[in-house]
């Protein structure tokens, strides 16, 4: 990650830079709402023959954009206690009076050494400086505070030295940048977290022999996440002599850092998730990098750029949501039409919590660009043509974009959106599966069903909780039950999900895969369509507690919606806490429901055990497990409760309609409001509020 980091840099720097010391200017630390420059304090010099002079100190107004600002006054930023350039950030906390003794402090002869001590444009203006020709410094200090009140902060606080009549600043005097180079090497050697982390020997990215440094270095905007990012693995006294990097490497991964890691607007709210594509080694792959990032960095930036009337363009629109397939569409084309290999990769990091540990970072590599567009096909297909979502058994979610996809925007909201966020909706948990599953997703790797379902019903439950004070009639978020059971089957379509609680279509490692049959959808009775379902899900088929869950949950649905429409104050989906449910309570939930059913009818004047077919299918479940195993875990069956409690009313309906529909083709389909009683026809919650 190092080398395509520094590849990276050095595209941009190739790219848009025409000095060589352009890339260690910095311009985010004095770019931004609240670290706009206002005002340049300039100490002005100037230089006749090898003489130098003071002409005075004038407020000035900062160039168009930070970037230019930095070039100009050579403005270096350090994460350390002090700028490596001469030039000195200005705040109301620091003000230009207390900030000038560091600025006459950058005329260190240990840092900047003999050969450049003897330039003209550096010796005469570090004489006047430190007070060697008389009361000159004296007079710098009562003029900049004579300046005060015409300051605006955020400020600068920099020098010019005018020679026959052309002004220049810092970052046009080489002597000047030459000596920013070797306060960034000092920076390097005194700021490093392991003792003694730098030497002379080889760079093991560039293979230049000189002095380097080790990671443990603090190599300013290359530490996102305080010394630790992206490299937090390394951080012993000794561990630099196994990676030394030279500072141009250090700088160019800086540059990387700062140009092209920075701008990126990707991650779940509270998270920052950032794509580093990096080249396999293969011969020519670093040059294809380079041309990616040189051709396209600005869609993988995740752009919002816009016409210049302000309106977004399609083009842009479709770059925001599909950043990697935007930026690899010229390279792909590349692939496909000549004999260039495949040899670029994506990673992608999530920095969970502003912390030094670890596991404030998650990992995500290898990840191929195909990969991504498979998933994106794949989903969008399911939506697209799955029975469960065509019959209206669940309502249709709108698909993940690329971005939710590979920023693992889509399975936090599945896995974590209520449960892992604060009141401002931002994250606030260490754990990570949603990271994990991602990264399954986008490496077709594996993912434990069991596991799986064990987090889903944490943030099932949480919903359930919210909801319960606000949507009295369906604390079950219906649409979140669709988006994750669409999870479930395109983690099954790409092989990745893998259940091992039943015993069919098992692969070569003994692990069954969740398999779905084909769905007809022309019962005509509640129980017909349930029955048909379950057979059409293999997964639950083979699994007498899931069965008996689902059911059980389509029942419960059932009797709550006539609860509803008799005005009733709590139904029984309300007042039965899912997390109650175990395999040993299924009978008594199924008792309560029944018994509770039966005296409705009664009241009705109607009579017979209702849903009878349902409640048959119900009592076979169970005697299964109860003779051969459960074959599902506590929190299975819990999620098959609430996926029945979502799916059941909808069943219903359709058999309502197919049943009508055979007995009278031209009969219109009875209101939701025309039932009195729990039979296979009881109402049908409006899809907007499952």
């Amino acid at each position: 990650m190092q080398a395509a980091l520094r590849t990276i840099g050095q595209a941009i720097i190739d790219d848009e830079y025409t000095t060589e010391y352009e890339p260690y200017y910095t311009a985010s630390p004095i770019a931004g709402s609240n670290k706009d420059i206002e005002s340049v304090v300039v100490i002005r010099f100037e230089r006749i023959a090898d003489r130098v002079e003071y002409l005075g100190t004038e407020v000035i107004q900062p160039e168009d954009s930070p970037e230019a600002t930095a070039n100009t006054f050579g403005y270096v930023y350090s994460s350390g206690k002090t700028d490596n350039s001469v030039t000195k950030r200005l705040t109301e906390t620091r003000p230009a009076d207390e900030r000038f003794p560091a600025l006459v402090g950058w005329f260190d002869e240990d840092v900047l050494g003999d050969e450049l001590l003897s330039q003209p444009e550096i010796a005469g203006v570090r004489n006047i400086l430190r007070g060697e020709l008389g009361a000159t410094h004296e007079q710098i200090e009562q003029d900049i505070t004579a300046l005060a009140h015409r300051i605006e902060y955020r400020a600068l606080l920099t020098l010019s030295i005018t020679e026959e009549g052309e002004e220049r600043y810092v970052g046009e005097l080489a002597p000047y940048n030459e000596g920013m180079k070797q306060w960034a090497a000092q920076d390097l050697r005194t700021k490093s977290t392991a003792k003694d982390s730098y030497g002379y020997a080889r760079c093991s990215i560039c293979d230049a022999e000189t002095e380097c440094f080790g990671l443990g270095a603090k190599m300013a905007e290359q530490y996102t996440v305080k010394q630790q990012w992206p490299f937090p693995e390394v951080n012993s006294s000794e561990a630099w002599r196994n990676r030394p990097l030279c500072l141009e490497c250090i700088t160019a991964i800086e540059v990387a850092s700062d140009r092209f890691l920075e701008p990126q607007h990707y991650g779940v709210p509270g998270i920052r998730c950032r794509v580093i594509p990096y080249a396999l080694p293969m011969p020519g792959a670093d040059e294809q990098l380079k041309r990616v990032i040189q051709e396209a960095r600005v869609h993988l930036s995740g752009s919002d750029d816009a016409e210049p009337d302000g309106v977004p363009t399609e083009e842009n629109a479709t770059s925001r949501e599909r950043p990697l397939s935007t930026a690899w569409e010229q390279y792909q084309n590349a692939v496909e039409t000549t004999d260039q290999p495949d040899a670029l990769r994506l990673a992608f990091s999530h920095i969970i919590r502003e912390s030094t540990k670890i596991h404030g970072v998650a990992w995500i590599d290898g990840v191929s660009i195909d990969q991504v567009v498979t998933l994106q096909t794949a989903i969008e297909q399911l939506y697209a043509t799955d029975p469960v979502f065509e019959q209206e058994l669940l309502p249709q979610p709108d698909p993940p974009t690329e971005r939710q996809l590979f920023s693992g925007g889509w399975l936090f909201s599945l896995l974590a959106g209520t449960r892992g966020s604060d009141h401002q909706g931002q994250y606030i948990g260490d754990e990570t599966p949603w990271v994990e599953y991602t990264e399954q997703l986008l490496t077709n790797g594996t993912i434990d069903y069991t596991e799986l379902i064990s987090v889903l019903m944490r943030e099932i439950h949480a919903r359930y909780r919210d909801r319960l004070g606000t949507d009295t009639n369906y604390p079950y978020d219906g649409f979140h039950i669709a988006a994750t059971y669409g999870f479930l089957r395109l983690a099954e379509s790409q092989d990745i999900l893998q259940d091992t609680h039943t015993d069919q279509d098992e692969d070569e490692d003994g692990n069954t895969r969740m398999t779905t049959a084909p769905l007809d959808g022309t019962y005509t009775s509640f129980g017909a369509g349930l029955q048909e379902f379950v057979n059409a899900h293999p997964s639950i088929e083979h699994s007498p507690g899931r069965t008996a869950a689902f059911v059980l949950g389509a029942v419960a649905a059932q009797l709550s919606n006539w609860q509803a429409h008799r005005s009733l104050s709590q139904t029984f989906v309300q007042s039965r806490d899912v997390d109650q449910l175990t395999a040993e309570t299924l009978t008594r939930w199924q008792t309560d429901i029944w018994e509770k059913a039966k005296i409705y009818q009664a009241q009705a004047s109607r009579y017979g055990t209702p849903w009878a077919d349902a409640e048959q299918l119900f009592h076979e479940a169970v005697l299964a497990g109860q003779n051969d195993g459960w074959q599902a875990t506590a929190e299975e069956i819990r999620y098959h409760y609430v996926l029945g409690v979502n799916i059941g009313p909808n069943i219903s309906q359709r058999a309502k309609e197919t049943d009508t529909q055979r007995t009278d083709p031209t009969s219109a389909t009875r209101s939701e409001n025309e039932e009195s009683e729990p039979t296979d026809d009881t109402p049908t919650p409006p899809t907007e509020n499952q």
